[in-house]
């Protein structure tokens, strides 16, 4: 199923949309619960009300998804020998993968914007429960019935497998956990996705690297620290080591715009502007309509102006301007802009937009440079595509 054909959940109070999911579990008996309902409507490809698993105390969710769980595995079970065991054991399978997958949807919709929700926690030990589960399932006997080859069969589920673990890799990566991202990554091996697996990997791990060198980084100048502190150094090699990730994520994607973007970004913090914008220029066009492209617009204008660019700093502001999720940061840009020029009436100017403009409590989204400053990443269907289409059919 293409996202075009997809179908839309709406998580209540996210304003954050997520894609359909594979069609392939055929309908069984009436479900006993809400979460249930809503796991085999999810798994179906039918649209369903993500808000009556918002709607549940995380007491009677995780209760809910445990029986839930345990009363698909006993089902394929019990038709072990009969002519209905591989049907019942492919529904199980599906079943267990959507009720893995679901709760990682929202997961991912609710840290796009929150560092902590209250149902973060019930979600992701859902998530995890049900992921666990899987294997139960595929080792159940698959029956004469069953129409996939044991191969192809494997091949599926290992894709699933990696892709599943890569979207929680985000979400650990956007709440800022770290250290357990980090363990993670050393349990995934990319290479078996292919070139696409391979870029979505190392663009994460360069968000996590960028994220706690440009933190730390802060606190640094903040404190007025001498440059030659050894922690500093250690926080430039984070950076360096975010640059080389992103370096291999277009190794392997040459197109993938996020790892340009940041690989851009990076080497501006490392005070390399003319790598910078030669990297940031396939990203814009004249007419900038996506935040990428603003956000690459943004980086030039001040690559330019560390090169002491005066001019093209401002063309670029002002394409980075016409993107609404980035317009609050291009104006401040602009108005800094004037300033170093010491020509303080355009930014007194500049500055009645904030008001006759998109003031940001009208913004559909967040800023785009907020978000990319709070190492959370946006583009959450990068990973929950994938993860998608590796579903059992």
């Amino acid at each position: 199923m293409t996202r075009r054909h997809g179908r839309r959940l709406v998580v209540w109070g996210c304003l954050v949309a997520l894609t359909a999911a594979t069609p392939g579990v055929a309908a069984g008996q009436e479900p006993a619960s809400t979460f249930a309902r809503v796991v085999e409507a999810y798994a179906q490809g039918e649209t369903t009300d993500v808000d009556a698993l918002l709607q549940s105390t995380h007491d009677d969710l995780r209760t809910q998804a445990s029986a839930s769980m345990e009363a698909w595995l006993l089902r394929a079970r019990a038709a072990e020998g009969t002519p209905a065991a591989a049907g019942e054991r492919h529904a199980a399978i599906g079943r267990l993968q959507a009720a893995a997958l679901l709760p990682l949807e929202i997961l991912l919709s609710l840290s796009t914007r929150f560092a902590v929700h209250g149902h973060m926690e019930a979600f992701e030990q859902v998530a995890t429960q049900a992921f666990d589960r899987l294997v139960a399932a595929e080792r159940l006997p698959r029956g004469p019935g069953d129409r996939t080859s044991a191969r192809d069969e494997r091949t599926r589920l290992d894709r699933f497998r990696l892709w599943w673990r890569l979207a929680y890799m985000q979400y650990l990566a956007n709440g800022g956990r770290h250290r357990e991202f980090a363990r993670l990554a050393t349990q995934v091996r990319p290479g078996a996705g292919g070139a696409r697996a391979i870029a979505e990997y190392h663009v994460m791990r360069g968000m996590v690297d960028e994220h706690q060198a440009r933190m730390g980084l802060n606190v640094v100048v903040q404190a007025g620290r001498s440059a030659t502190t050894p922690g500093l150094q250690a926080l430039l090699m984070a950076m360096e080591s975010a640059s080389s990730s992103y370096r291999r994520a277009l190794d392997a994607m040459p197109d993938h715009p996020l790892a340009r973007l940041r690989l851009g970004r990076t080497l501006l913090d490392r005070k390399k502007p003319g790598e910078a914008l030669a990297t940031l220029a396939p990203l814009m066009g004249t007419a900038c309509r996506t935040s990428t492209c603003a956000l690459a617009a943004l980086f030039s204008g001040e690559a330019h102006m560390a090169r002491g660019a005066l001019d093209e700093a401002s063309r670029a502001f002002a394409l980075a301007s016409s993107v609404v999720t980035v317009r609050q940061s291009a104006l401040l840009a602009l108005v800094h802009l004037a300033t170093e020029r010491g020509d303080p009436a355009p930014g007194r100017a500049l500055i009645g937009h904030f008001a006759e403009g998109t003031p940001l409590g009208r913004l559909d989204q967040p800023d785009a440079w907020s978000i990319y400053m709070s190492g959370r990443r946006q583009d959450i269907e990068a990973v929950l595509t994938p993860a998608r289409e590796a579903r059992l059919p």
